[in-house]
């Protein structure tokens, strides 16, 4: 074994009190990771529709037993894979509301 390799390791040793630490800076380049958010993308036109449409069961108020009007429509869509066949299928969900006493 090599002289100097004992005296390096004789002080290493020694040191009674562990050495400080020094604050690392970061540089603010490093800081900031871009990371870019999932897009999701428009389903393609060219594919066929199949749209359904899941009315209510009773379109009266509750309140004052008039027929509610039609506010908004909700849809939703989701593709699916018939053997050699796809196709996108469309939900709608008609939403209603009473003119007469805003429920």
């Amino acid at each position: 074994m090599d002289e100097n390799q004992l005296e390096l390791s004789s002080t290493v040793f020694v040191q009674a009190e562990p050495s400080v630490t020094e604050d690392v800076v970061v540089p603010a380049d490093i800081e900031k990771v871009d990371c870019k958010k999932p897009v999701r993308r428009a389903l393609p036109e060219n594919i066929q529709v199949v749209e359904g449409r899941l009315e209510p069961v009773d379109k009266t108020c509750n309140l004052c037993g008039k027929d509610r009007c039609l506010i908004r429509e909700e849809a939703s869509e989701r593709l699916e894979l018939i053997p050699a066949q796809l196709i996108r299928r469309r939900t709608i969900r008609p939403v209603y509301g009473c003119n007469c006493c805003k429920d």
